[in-house]
């Protein structure tokens, strides 16, 4: 196979030289590029169309040529009619087989690629122009820049002004002057692993006005035997970006600012506000509508309805049930808006609420996106309707009743009087009793009484600041209004009784009041009131019967549907009263942990931490329970709850400082029936009925610690859990009051 051609094609300008330059050979493209016929140019020498001083750079490269090297190299060429052309001359010596001596030369025309050249030049110099972008170079054996116009005006220097680098260094401002000289520095060294690029964005002040201006400032560097030797590239101001990008962080700024007072505004809104999207589902709630739903507030959104539908039970105004999907939103998605809207939601938690509903559509460029309900709560004015109206009816029931009491009371006093003025007296003391716990029910405006302010509106005026004359025990109850007159004009009877001939009538006397909800004996559990003196005179029945024995023994337990004993032991008198507790308690109070109306707000506020962490019958933990507050830890006693034994053990873990500083001794590791009965008196059990109930217990009560040491009390008892299944815990927690109030609490 031949050995490849080392000439061009034929169609090239193509020539044959001698190692001096001299013409041998003119093809035809040759004479036509310049002109030279084949006889007007073969032995001259090729110089001689080359113009000064590019002569010279054409001798040097036969020179290399003589040496057996090649050359390529630009030049300009003077044709035939004087025109002066740029010119490529690429030139080889031929193998020596093929002619010993001679090189063929290849020329080719420049003017083409350098005209394209120059147009894409022209137009990168209007598009830079079009953009503001400036050029620079510099010379970094001179530390010479040369400036375009633009990128001169930038730093507000002239186009023709000698500048040096440090002349331009000077006017970046200090804080940016070292992050720009490193970045030029990487950029400039061989040895770094970069490709000479760099890129910059610095402030300076501009020279012809002193201005505060922005540049960003891109390029490279170029090496030359390992060195760099110049860098080439481009600027730009860009302060009004840089200020139009300021503007735009103050203005997100500004909008997170006011989402997030928005936010919380909407988190704290009383009002139950949920938001939908376009598939229904809940996508966002506040802490009031989160309390109705029944969720907590970490829950991942979007939140599926149809899920929260099915805890939830749903009654229009009419009292009818109604399909929970009613509260989706259904009706604003579609585009209504509605409002007006009555329902009765009975939440997971048990809590009930009556709420007017209003339902808007979302709407965003003319499409609904979703929706929003907001709820008022219109619990308290329902339920203050319903009071009004009860108390109408009430009203005239309860007229009818107290004149047939006035009537009876009248003519039973009048029986057993020797006197008019033993009438008279007699007759207005049992009225006052009776006016006493009409009282309470108009002081409260409402229609049920507390048990313990009933006891002060009867009993208080006995009562003696520090002494162990009278105290009191039972949970926190309230009293149907009949059940308060008949109970009330009771202990009326036997606390005069007790102060004229029994153990308020001497100074060693002792009255043990306390009541309890008996679960366990009856059919219907049976509420209880036992009255107990100690230490009074020997005591012996009465001759004969009056109206107050009467009122003791028989009118208070049968008006109530149950029974009362009265018996006359020698050393004292014990009165029992055993109705069903439906006769004697408030139904809405009933079964309520909030049933006794709490007078310390500590109390009230940790009761509430308890009902806002229960949820679908799980118990709250002891970790959950907000403790910390040292003037909450000064009143708590931890108890643990042992399984293990049957009944399980209850024994004190903890005991508050505030509390071992009134009781004495620290209780740590006691038994709690066994503390209970040594510190109340009584072994009622609060801490086994809290275990049985799994509910919150309360009580207002009396502690008598001897040596004129006694107090008055309220405790709170919360079951916790850590499996939020079975108690492992009971907290309680007591606030104090000392000595008597000035009035009956109210």
């Amino acid at each position: 196979m031949p050995a490849a051609s080392p000439f061009p094609p034929v169609s090239d300008v193509r020539l044959g030289l001698s190692p001096m330059g001299e013409v041998l050979s003119w093809n035809a493209a040759a004479q036509a590029f310049t002109g030279y016929a084949t006889d007007e140019i073969i032995g001259r020498n090729i110089e001689s169309i080359i113009p000064e001083p590019h002569a010279a750079t054409a001798r040097s490269a036969f020179a290399a040529l003589r040496d057996g090297g090649s050359a390529r190299f630009e030049t300009l060429l003077r044709r035939k009619d004087g025109a002066v052309v740029e010119i490529e001359i690429e030139a080889k010596p031929l193998p020596h087989e093929s002619g010993a001596g001679r090189i063929v030369a290849i020329i080719r025309d420049l003017t083409p690629s350098r005209r394209a050249g120059q147009k894409i030049e022209e137009r990168l110099r209007l598009a830079l122009c079009a953009a503001g972008i400036g050029t620079y170079e510099i010379d970094l054996a001179t530390g010479r820049y040369a400036l375009d116009a633009r990128a001169a005006a930038a730093w507000g220097r002239a186009p023709d002004e000698i500048i040096s680098y440090q002349t331009l260094a000077s006017q970046v401002l200090d804080e940016d002057r070292p992050r720009v000289k490193n970045a030029l520095d990487v950029a400039s060294d061989a040895k770094s692993a970069g490709d000479g690029a760099y890129a910059a964005e610095f402030r300076i002040r501009r020279h012809n006005d002193g201005a505060l201006r922005w540049l960003s400032l891109q390029g490279r560097a170029f090496f030359e035997d390992g060195r760099a030797v110049n860098r080439v590239g481009v600027m730009l101001d860009v302060t009004d970006k840089k200020n139009a990008q300021a503007q735009l962080e103050q203005a997100h700024a500004r909008m997170a600012q006011q989402t997030a007072e928005l936010d919380a505004v909407f988190e704290a809104l009383n009002v139950p506000v949920t938001v939908y999207n376009r598939e229904g589902e809940i996508v966002r709630t506040n802490a009031a509508a989160r309390a109705v739903w029944g969720i907590s507030p970490d829950i991942q959104n979007p939140i599926d309805f149809r899920h929260l539908a099915a805890t939830l039970s749903v009654r229009d105004s009419a009292g009818e049930t109604v399909d929970p999907a009613a509260l989706s939103a259904r009706r604003a998605l579609s585009g209504e808006v509605v409002t007006g809207e009555e329902y009765q939601i009975t939440s997971p938690s048990g809590l009930r609420y009556d709420f007017n509903a209003a339902e808007l559509p979302l709407i965003v460029a003319g499409e609904i996106t979703g929706a929003v309900s907001v709820w008022r709560d219109v619990t308290d004015h329902k339920r203050k309707d319903e009071q009004a109206t009860i108390l109408l009816r009430e009203l005239s029931h309860r007229s009818k009743n107290l004149l047939s009491v006035i009537e009876s009371i009248l003519r039973q006093s009048a029986k057993s009087s020797g006197s008019k003025e033993d009438f008279v007296s007699r007759f207005s003391e049992r009225l006052h009793a009776l006016a006493n716990a009409h009282d309470l029910l108009a002081r409260n405006n409402s229609l049920s009484v507390s048990m313990t302010d009933l006891i002060f509106s009867q009993v208080g005026h006995h009562w003696e600041p520090g002494q162990r004359r009278i105290s009191m025990s039972g949970l926190g109850v309230r009293l149907k209004p009949d059940a308060a007159q008949m109970i009330g004009m009771a202990l009326h009877e036997l606390s005069t009784n007790a102060a004229k001939y029994g153990a308020l009538s001497n100074q060693t006397g002792r009255v043990s009041i306390s009541w309890k909800i008996d679960l366990e004996d009856e059919e219907e559990p049976a509420f209880q009131l036992k009255w107990v003196e100690r230490g009074g005179p020997p005591v012996t029945p009465p001759e004969h019967r009056g109206f107050g024995t009467t009122v003791i023994q028989r009118v208070a337990g049968q008006s109530l549907r149950g029974a009362a004993t009265l018996d006359y032991f020698a050393e004292g008198v014990v009165w029992v009263l055993r109705a069903p507790r439906s006769a004697v308690l408030d139904n809405i109070h009933a079964d309520s942990p909030r049933g006794e109306r709490m007078r310390s707000g500590a109390l009230e506020k940790l009761q509430d931490a308890w009902v806002g962490l229960q949820s679908d019958g799980r118990l709250p933990r002891l970790a959950e329970m907000p403790l910390a507050a040292s003037t909450l830890r000064d009143n708590l006693i931890v108890a643990e709850v042992d399984h293990r034994e049957s009944p399980p053990r209850i024994r004190f873990a903890s005991v508050g400082k505030g509390l071992t500083e009134r009781l004495g001794p620290l209780f740590e590791g006691q038994e709690i029936e066994l503390t209970e009965a040594e510190i109340i008196g009584t072994p009622d059990g609060a801490y086994r009925r809290c275990l049985r109930s799994a509910k919150p217990g309360y009580e207002y009560a009396h502690f008598n610690l001897g040596q004129g040491r006694s107090f008055f009390f309220e405790r709170l008892l919360l079951p916790l859990s850590e499996d939020g299944r079975t108690i492992t815990h009971i907290v309680g927690m007591a606030s104090f009051e000392d000595g008597l109030p000035a009035k009956p609490p109210r």
